[in-house]
């Protein structure tokens, strides 16, 4: 079980037995680290990746959705008599449809119904 050797110094004791841990440790012969760390590494730093470009993504196709995605061309004050309707049509497109505008902004302003009140700030979506 146990052999005894004798040394003459420290140094040759101490190089004996790095050999000797050496020769009992496959991975430590001649490579800088083990595959499997190797491959871990790189399948995790492959899965960060995918998922920073997936968030980057969905933000990217988020803002293209739909007006609330940042598409915002003015804002415009509420005076008194506005309505939606008469909003919309002097700030919409000429080939959109009002009521798709009046649409997108009631979602864009977040407005359950279509009452705007005087001095109410609205944020126009540009299609």
């Amino acid at each position: 079980m146990y052999t005894t050797h004798s040394y003459s110094n420290i140094s040759a004791f101490r190089s004996s037995r790095a050999n000797s841990a050496a020769s009992r440790n496959p991975a430590s012969k001649g490579r800088s680290g083990s595959p499997r760390l190797v491959r871990r590494v790189l399948v995790l730093s492959i899965a960060i990746l995918f998922i920073l470009l997936s968030g980057a993504l969905v933000n990217v196709y988020a803002g293209i959705s739909g007006a609330e995605g940042g598409y915002i061309a003015e804002q415009v004050e509420v005076h008194g008599g506005d309505t939606l309707w008469s909003i919309a049509s002097a700030h919409k497109p000429d080939s959109m449809d009002i009521r798709e505008y009046v649409y997108y902004l009631k979602k864009l302003n977040k407005l359950d119904s279509s009452v705007i009140k005087e001095g109410q700030i609205l944020i126009l979506p540009r299609q």
